[in-house]
């Protein structure tokens, strides 16, 4: 699922090639990355996009992803932002 990412096939694609829900390929990622596994996110996300989130997480370390995306605005679609979300806190969490 990783690579696949990785090679800036999006979430939904991903899920129809596997046969799996979109939430279930979300969790995938999410879960590799606080495995300490790193996720690429720049075919998907912008610097400045990414550097929004990571602002965020830094004044709110346990923001959920709805409030977040409340705070922030529609900047990625949803899915894409949860795990961008996730990379941020775990790239706070270990710098």
């Amino acid at each position: 699922i990783v690579v696949l990412f990785q090679k800036n096939i999006s979430i939904d694609e991903i899920a129809d090639r596997l046969d799996l829900s979109d939430k279930e390929i979300v969790n995938n990622l999410i879960l590799a990355i606080d495995n300490e596994i790193d996720v690429d996110m720049s075919s998907h996300v912008s610097e400045s996009k990414y550097e929004e989130i990571l602002d965020l997480v830094e004044e709110n370390p346990n923001v959920s992803a709805a409030k977040a995306r409340d705070e922030l605005g529609p900047i990625l679609e949803y899915n894409l932002f949860k795990v961008a979300l996730a990379k941020a806190k775990n790239e706070l969490e270990y710098n």
